[in-house]
């Protein structure tokens, strides 16, 4: 491909000469979580498209860890036997289908669940997350 006038190629990108420019930020500070069993709380749930796929975001706080959330992505939809609707059984929910089920009943709620570093970051074990022991 022969790149046209003000353009330059890279990698098989084209780059024009005006494009708008995009600020570069400083690394957000890596907070070291250890692998194994953690409690902490639902700060959110959130429904998202990646790649044409949806997700549920869970975000957790850490006790012990001020300040630091981490995110566990479960697939929609939801039926009996999914990892999402098996999260929201853990919970005490009744995933019937048909019925649908509504996020907030897992907002706020103590939580416990097990994390394993991979590479640089922290991944939730999604079958893990469960309500903390007496909450």
């Amino acid at each position: 491909m022969i790149p046209k006038r003000n353009q330059q190629v890279f990698k098989g990108c084209r780059v024009s000469d005006s494009m708008a420019s995009i600020p570069v930020q400083a690394d957000k500070p890596r907070v070291e979580i250890a692998d194994g069993f953690h409690t902490g709380q639902v700060e959110a749930v959130d429904v998202n498209d990646r790649s044409g796929y949806t997700y549920m975001d869970v975000t957790l706080s850490v006790d012990g860890s001020e300040g630091v959330t981490i995110k566990a992505g479960y697939p929609l939809p939801i039926c009996p036997s999914s990892m999402t609707g098996l999260l929201f059984a853990r919970f005490g929910a009744d995933v019937i289908d048909g019925v649908p089920l509504e996020t907030g009943l897992l907002e706020g709620k103590q939580v416990q669940f097990a994390t394993i570093k991979k590479d640089k970051y922290v991944e939730v074990q999604r079958e893990t997350l469960k309500p903390a022991p007496g909450a």
